[in-house]
């Protein structure tokens, strides 16, 4: 239904804008196509280079026999080590961390441990997580109720304070590393909001909103392409076979990343730009 609801609503307000603007319905049909096409090819794949550039397959020292059933299910990879294993997830085997597992197709051991990019620490995906989580949940009839109404009574209880929920709940289950930046940024606001005297949570405000946005993509275009660089030789921190003016540099200027006063100085950089960008644009005589 959410699913149905929200096409819907789309659709609608293609329509409406491609009418007001010329467009037709058939020619707006094969624009949705090709960006839907396009948009699901790029971000799949760039989706699989994060997650492999992240993985990791650790040797176990006491390869195990996994249950019958987990083979049945188990699906056919191509390990970093080049070979071709089984790849399952096996839980329930004592003295066995649950997991995903790469098993030997000749002996049927599984050898290696396979820990995946994405819901690792440096790709945490909490929200992946959280949709995992329910639909697991539901598929598998183990959904932890008891927090969930924990939750739902938390909610009502913003609301019947005159506060937004959704804002609180986006605030708990993302990590401090996340919601950190949004408290700034909304401290900010705040400031700006004072100090050029505009008033609080104007809707019709344009002034700041696109830097705003701006800072939001760029932050991803930043993050997807800083988890490539492990596909880079320099920035694994092996300066091996490289041409000895490529190695120089990239000891002279490895201390920017090694360096948190700068990610925190370039912060401040941005944080200021965002308040300068909250002022009133400034009018030219004609």
């Amino acid at each position: 239904m959410c699913i149905a609801i929200s096409n819907a609503g789309t659709t609608a307000q293609d329509l409406k804008t491609g009418f007001l603007v010329g467009a037709t319905p058939r020619a707006q049909q094969l624009g949705l196509l090709i960006g839907v096409i396009t948009s699901a090819s790029v971000v799949g794949y760039t989706m699989i280079l994060l997650n492999t550039s992240q993985t990791k397959e650790i040797s176990l020292e006491k390869p195990f026999t996994p249950p019958a059933v987990t083979l049945e299910h188990a699906e056919s990879i191509e390990a970093r080590d080049g070979q071709t294993y089984l790849l399952a997830k096996i839980s329930g085997v004592k003295g066995v961390e649950p997991g995903n597992y790469l098993i030997d197709r000749q002996s049927h051991l599984a050898v290696k441990r396979r820990i995946d990019g994405i819901g690792g620490r440096e790709l945490a995906a909490p929200q992946a997580n959280l949709m995992a989580v329910l639909i697991g949940g539901l598929l598998e009839q183990k959904l932890p109720w008891g927090l969930i109404m924990i939750g739902v009574c938390i909610a009502l209880f913003i609301e019947l304070m005159g506060m937004h929920s959704l804002t609180f709940a986006v605030g708990v289950y993302l990590p401090l590393s996340s919601t950190l930046p949004i408290f700034v940024g909304g401290v900010i606001r705040k400031i700006a909001d004072t100090f050029y005297k505009r008033k609080p949570d104007d809707v019709e405000e344009s002034e700041g909103t696109l830097l705003s946005s701006g800072l939001i993509a760029g932050g991803a275009l930043v993050g997807v392409l800083s988890a490539f660089l492990h596909f880079v030789t320099p920035f694994d921190d092996d300066t091996t076979g490289l041409p000895l003016d490529i190695a120089v540099g990239y000891n002279y200027v490895q201390f920017l990343w090694d360096q948190d006063l700068v990610a925190v100085a370039m912060f401040a950089v941005l944080g200021y730009f965002l308040f300068r960008g909250a002022a009133e644009p400034k009018t030219v005589p004609s």
